[in-house]
């Protein structure tokens, strides 16, 4: 019995782990296509769809209709893997309302995408907005941003899949002892555990990765937010530099975002900055604090000072005392 739960254990866990690869893989190739269609779509002097665009959606359309099989796939696995480790027959036991929930939660989070419209034409008109006599424009108006870009945008929250690989291929995760201890201590092995867990390993490692994801990310939002196809594109150095005094709650106000989408980022990234210094001063104050053995050279070091001074103040006495005798 015992060798035929650890088959089903490591059969399970190691179809998971394949699963969540593979997910992985599409979650991230689906981001890298969408960037690229939106810059040809930024770099394309009118706003109509190119064959090259409409091309690459039907890609990522593809791709993510693939991803979606692989999440339902990805949660059954899941839940076969909780009935082996709460030894439960029947696996349908474990079908609770918050784990459809988060299934049909993840389903939605995975299948927004810039999906192709109709095919593109071969059109050499240009839209009227696009006429550089046109003299109505004021570059501080606020305007919403293209469908493509508000349904692009959201695909990042794919990155979390990332973490997911990242946790099904940690040590503490995979090792079968630790979960034991884990389980009779009551404590779940899961996404806020190993965070802590790295956090509390590597603070410097982990926040710089997650600052310049957090940059890279937010200035590429804040341009795609700032497309128009009548007004002067933001180029990614401003975007960064705007990234940058956003996310140190600066703002000098040489730039600001011209839309909607642009302030919604902004304001989100202006969040994420406070909470990332709050982190940036906690990990800086936990690493000027000294461990045990700094503490005793130092207080080993004060005292030999203190003897020394005690000395000379115990000499400069009898020195005092022979001089009024």
């Amino acid at each position: 019995m015992t060798y035929v739960y650890f088959w089903c254990y490591h059969f399970l866990l190691y179809f998971s782990s394949l699963v969540i690869d593979i997910m992985c893989i599409l979650g991230m190739l689906g981001i890298i296509l969408m960037i690229i269609e939106n810059e040809l779509t930024f770099s394309h002097i009118s706003n109509h769809e190119t064959i090259a665009s409409w091309s690459i959606k039907i890609v990522i359309s593809l791709s993510t209709l693939i991803l979606i099989g692989f999440v339902i796939e990805y949660h059954r696995l899941d839940i076969c893997l909780y009935a082996v480790n709460n030894s439960i027959e029947d696996f349908r036991v474990a079908i609770t309302y918050q784990k459809i929930f988060f299934t049909v939660l993840e389903i939605i989070v995975c299948a927004v995408h810039p999906m192709p419209r109709a095919f593109p034409g071969h059109s050499n008109t240009l839209s009227e907005d696009t006429s550089p006599n046109d003299s109505t424009i004021t570059p501080y108006r606020l305007s919403y941003a293209s469908v493509d870009v508000a349904l692009g945008l959201p695909m990042f929250l794919r990155l979390y899949l990332i973490w997911r690989v990242i946790m099904f291929h940690s040590p503490l995760f995979r090792n079968t002892s630790s979960r034991s201890v884990g389980y009779l201590n009551k404590v779940s092995i899961d996404y806020f555990f190993l965070i802590k867990a790295y956090l509390q390993q590597w603070p410097t490692r982990c926040l710089t990765i997650f600052c310049i994801t957090v940059f890279l990310i937010g200035s590429w939002s804040l341009r795609a937010c700032s497309y128009s196809s009548t007004d002067e594109h933001l180029t990614m150095q401003n975007a960064m530099w705007l990234f940058v005094i956003t996310f140190t709650t600066v703002g000098y106000g040489d730039f600001t975002p011209s839309t909607y989408c642009g302030r919604t980022i902004a304001a989100m990234i202006a969040l994420v900055g406070v909470l990332s210094t709050a982190l940036l001063i906690s990990v800086l104050a936990q690493k000027l604090v000294m461990d045990r053995w700094e503490k005793y050279v130092h207080n080993f070091v004060l005292d030999i000072e203190l003897s020394k001074n005690r000395k000379i103040q115990a000499a400069n006495v009898i020195k005092f005392v022979l001089k009024r005798w």
